[in-house]
């Protein structure tokens, strides 16, 4: 099979913690990111984030914040217009693809939602 173009994925900030989790019920899900990593190290799969999420990964405390920048250097990182992202997001909101009751928490925000949306959106569709 000729691979022209490797698939690439939009990785956001609980897709890392994933992968460093211990708990138990979160096996199959670790286990699942781990994979994934791997096809990224080996080419397989290309992979990409957004500076929100490297910055979130930033804040985190050691030892930790060392393990997820490290993982991070495997991901590229991809931006979108901060305007375009407001644009989407008024769209978004208006059609009702992101719901605008969502509890204020820094990870359900309608704008942070909207950027990861965005982000995915370019990620699939390169553009």
């Amino acid at each position: 099979m000729d691979v022209k173009q490797r698939p690439l994925l939009y990785i956001e900030t609980s897709v890392f913690g994933f992968y460093f989790d211990p708990e138990p019920r979160n096996a199959e899900r670790r286990e699942a990111v781990t994979k994934m990593f791997e096809q990224v190290r080996r080419g397989i799969l290309d992979a990409a984030t957004s500076p929100l999420t490297f910055t979130e990964l930033d804040r985190t405390a050691e030892p930790r914040r060392s393990e997820l920048i490290n993982l991070l250097s495997s991901v590229r990182r991809v931006s979108a217009d901060r305007d375009e992202v407001g644009r989407l997001a008024t769209v978004y909101l208006r059609e009702r693809v992101i719901p605008n009751g969502l509890p204020k928490t820094p990870s359900t925000s309608p704008m942070r939602l909207c950027a990861r949306l965005t982000f995915w959106y370019h990620s699939t569709y390169d553009i």
